[in-house]
C-alpha cells in the first residue's frame, strides 16, 4: 500500500513539473491561397540569422518559451510559407527578438501575451524592409488542460503560434510592395 501511495504521489509530482513549449504546437501552418500570395520578390528569400530574448523552462517553476524552439518553430512557419531561403543566400534576413511572454501566475483561464520584434533587412544595402513588434494573446481554458501548468505551456505554445502567424502576414503585406 506504501509502494502504490508513493508512486501516486511520484506521478503527481512529475505531472506537476514545468515544460517547456512544444517547437510543434508554436509551428504556424500557412493555407494554399496564402501560399499562392507570396510575392515572386520574397519567395524562398528570407534567411531566418538570429532569435533572441527566449527563456529556458525552469521544471520547478513556469514553463517558457526558448530560443532553439521558438527559432525552429519560426523557421517550419517560414518554410510552409515557402518564404524561407534554401540557402543562406537569400536577399533577406529576418531577426527575431522574444521581447516578452507576458504570463499569469494563476487561474482558471490561462491568457499568455506574446510581444516579439521581427527586422527584415534587405542583405544588399541593410535597408529595413520590416520592423514591427507583434503582440498577440492565446487563452488556454479549463477544458484544454485540467493541470494549471500544462494549460500555461498551452497558452505559451498558442501565444507564439499567433504571434508567428501575425508577422508572416503582416509581412506578406509588406512584400507586395518590394
Amino acid at each position: 500500500m506504501k509502494q502504490a501511495i508513493s508512486a501516486f504521489a511520484l506521478a503527481l509530482l512529475v505531472a506537476a513539473c514545468a515544460q517547456p513549449a512544444r517547437t510543434s504546437q508554436m509551428i504556424y501552418h500557412s493555407n494554399a491561397a496564402q501560399v499562392a500570395s507570396v510575392p515572386d520578390a520574397v519567395r524562398d528569400g528570407v534567411v531566418l540569422s538570429a532569435v533572441n530574448g527566449g527563456k529556458e523552462t525552469d521544471p520547478l517553476w513556469t514553463s517558457e518559451v526558448g530560443n532553439a524552439e521558438f527559432r525552429d518553430a519560426l523557421l517550419v512557419s517560414l518554410q510552409a510559407a515557402q518564404l524561407h531561403a534554401f540557402d543562406d543566400n537569400g536577399p533577406f534576413t529576418l531577426t527575431a527578438n522574444l521581447l516578452e511572454l507576458e504570463q499569469p501566475l494563476v487561474g482558471f483561464d490561462m491568457t499568455v501575451t506574446c510581444r516579439t520584434n521581427y527586422l527584415v533587412t534587405r542583405k544588399a544595402d541593410g535597408t529595413e524592409i520590416f520592423n514591427e513588434t507583434i503582440v498577440t494573446p492565446y487563452t488556454a481554458d479549463f477544458s484544454d488542460a485540467f493541470i494549471a501548468i500544462e494549460r500555461l505551456r498551452l497558452a505559451n505554445e498558442g501565444a507564439a503560434r499567433a504571434n508567428i502567424e501575425a508577422f508572416i502576414n503582416q509581412f506578406l503585406v509588406v512584400a507586395q510592395d518590394l
